[in-house]
């Protein structure tokens, strides 16, 4: 038994069946009864409904996909105990993402939102000193497909590249590679800092107190990877102290953002604040998610001929 969680609409239903045809139920998993669980060999979904313990009354579970790139929802050590394969969809908003993060950078050094603010007032501003992205450095934190397709943007623009990552890797425009325990050495020479790197235990909180203490005077950072990569605390004492030039947040730990939250105008000329959606709302997320999807199960169960499988160790 197959079973999507995704909530597709009916446009997508009917792409993903010329596809897979019939392959999958389209439900729920709080509406299956406990004996239905048990019969689930496959289940898709974004991780949000797979707790502990769902998976473990699914006992015949054996490939989950998630719809998403993040899956620090999931228990690891449940999947390796288990033996229960992991894939998912990092990859299909990679673009989207790249460009929402050259966007930041362009509006960070032109200045866009001091002159949208002019033209309400009705004000003609000479006066405001604008930069360029021209050889200025770029850390990218996370060198996966979201993480390169920065670096292929940064290039156009002339931007000198640094990268890291877990594990060394070779990538066309990035100079110098590091470690993430080279982490406060990459900090302290980078203009702009990009997160895309995905949580997991080993990097919650990447950006803290400690780290943010050696950052270059007047750098910005743009996080799009996920809230637990920065302490947000320390963020605002690097901002406040003018350690950091600001910041652009796409993503935050506790979503969504509480409309209360004083992270909606706390100091909003150095704090850009989006509601997660650098990777997500174009109309191609679905339509990409599915043809993913479709050729892992088009090969089930060979999982060695499937696309994006997640190593579950580095969760």
């Amino acid at each position: 038994m197959m079973v999507s969680t995704l909530g597709l609409n009916e446009n997508e239903k009917t792409y993903m069946d010329s596809l897979v045809p019939n392959a999958v139920v389209h439900t729920k998993l709080d509406c299956i009864p406990d004996s239905e669980l048990a019969l689930i060999e496959v289940v898709i979904s974004y991780g949000y409904d797979l707790s502990q313990d769902r998976i473990e009354r699914m006992t015949n579970l054996k490939w989950i996909h998630i719809g998403q790139s993040g899956m620090e929802y999931l228990s690891s050590s449940l999947l390796q105990e288990r033996n229960i394969q992991l894939t998912n969809s990092r990859g299909i908003n990679a673009s989207n993402i790249a460009e929402h993060v050259i966007c930041a950078m362009l509006n960070h050094v032109r200045k866009t939102f001091v002159y949208r603010t002019k033209q309400l007032e009705g004000t003609w501003d000479t006066e405001t000193r604008m930069g360029e992205l021209r050889d200025t450095k770029l850390g990218v934190l996370g060198l996966g497909m979201a993480g390169r397709e920065v670096v292929k943007r940064a290039l156009a623009f002339n931007m000198h590249v640094l990268g890291m990552d877990i594990a060394p890797v070779e990538i066309e425009g990035v100079q110098h590679f590091f470690q993430p325990h080279q982490v406060k050495e990459l900090l302290s020479i980078c203009d702009f800092v990009v997160l895309t790197m995905p949580l997991t235990k080993n990097t919650h909180h990447i950006i803290n107190a400690e780290t943010l203490s050696v950052v270059k005077d007047g750098a910005f950072l743009i996080n799009c990877g996920r809230g637990g990569l920065v302490d947000i605390e320390a963020l605002k004492v690097a901002i406040a102290s003018g350690a950091l030039a600001g910041a652009s947040l796409d993503v935050f730990e506790k979503e969504p953002l509480e409309k209360g939250d004083e992270l909606w105008t706390w100091n909003p000329e150095k704090l850009e604040i989006t509601p997660h959606i650098a990777g997500d709302h174009f109309e191609a997320y679905g339509k990409r998610m599915i043809e993913v999807l479709a050729k892992n199960l088009s090969v089930y169960p060979n999982f060695d001929a499937m696309q994006n499988k997640v190593d579950i160790k580095w969760l």
